[in-house]
């Protein structure tokens, strides 16, 4: 690892759009005080709130009531308080609650204050630092590594569901399971729309793209290394442009080599980046385990 690499590079990072409104009356759930509304996404809202029982801060992730009132979105929702449930690992944001009041479904996670990695990157105002980079990856490979063994993928791992335990600290927890099933159900769940792919196109490999359904762990590989490339270039690794299709820019640009716009990466960690962020799904690491042994072996190149 060069060991003058800049700690920050001071360039810029792409925008996470968000749907956030901070005014949001706070809905009023048994058991917990909401006190802030914490972000939004398609699902729902996510608020910090107090359990009444035991004082503890959590994360209060709510259904959106025009969201309950559809099947298919109920199921996802109770799919991802279900994986939590069942996926116990410490680098994997924990469940500790779960219920249901007045037609809201909600759950609550262990709250994560250190915010998510791509907030961390926006306050440093650029690309991490290839230790740094290295740190909260190879964190988040270890949870990803029990769920792969557990036989789940993820199917949405992107900066945003990176979450840090504490300011500061740069310790990992994946989050977000709401896409996640099991690679030994492929093609049995009707999780997307059709005509549609589900999860974030800039950190998806193709073969998402052709067969969501139909994806196993090399899949959330290529995602974890697109989100390493991100933390390090702070751009997504194909050449995405505004007024692209998303889709067809994934079928049809190639990924851009992590050197040509990150020259400060060592040689052997870039050559373990590119690898995993192959077209070809056989060609990558198969799982997130053999990519952490690959990336480890790299730093000590």
């Amino acid at each position: 690892m060069d060991a003058h690499a800049p700690t920050l590079l001071a360039t810029g990072i792409p925008e996470v759009p968000t749907t956030m409104n901070l005014t949001e009356e706070l809905p009023e759930l048994p058991g917990y005080r909401c006190l802030k509304l914490l972000g939004q996404g398609g699902m729902g809202s996510v608020y910090l709130a107090e359990q009444h029982a035991t004082g503890r801060s959590v994360a209060l992730k709510l259904m959106r009531p025009t969201r309950a009132a559809s099947a298919a979105a109920r199921s996802r929702f109770l799919r991802e308080m279900g994986v939590m449930a069942a996926l116990r690992h410490p680098r994997l944001v924990e469940i500790l609650d779960a219920g249901e009041a007045d037609g809201d479904v909600y759950f609550a996670m262990e709250l994560c204050e250190g915010g998510s990695v791509a907030e961390l990157a926006r306050r440093a105002g650029g690309p991490l630092g290839v230790e740094a980079s290295l740190a909260i990856v190879l964190s988040a490979l270890e949870g990803l590594g029990f769920a792969h063994e557990q036989r789940y993928v993820h199917r949405d791992l992107k900066p945003e569901n990176i979450l840090l335990s504490a300011e500061g600290e740069l310790g990992a927890k994946i989050a977000d399971f709401g896409l996640a099933k099991s690679f030994v159900d492929a093609g049995l769940s009707g999780v997307t729309a059709s005509g549609t792919a589900a999860g974030t196109f800039l950190f998806m490999p193709k073969e998402q793209v052709v067969n969501f359904k139909r994806v196993g762990p090399s899949t959330d590989v290529w995602a974890m290394a697109a989100t390493l490339y991100w933390l390090l270039t702070g751009k997504a690794p194909r050449d995405v442009r505004e007024g692209d299709n998303p889709m067809s820019a994934i079928m049809h640009r190639p990924v851009v080599p992590i050197r040509q716009r990150a020259p400060h990466v060592p040689a052997p960690l870039a050559e373990v980046i590119d690898r995993a962020l192959g077209d070809a799904a056989a060609a990558r690491p198969q799982h997130a385990a053999e990519l952490r042994a690959l990336l480890l072996d790299a730093v000590e190149r």
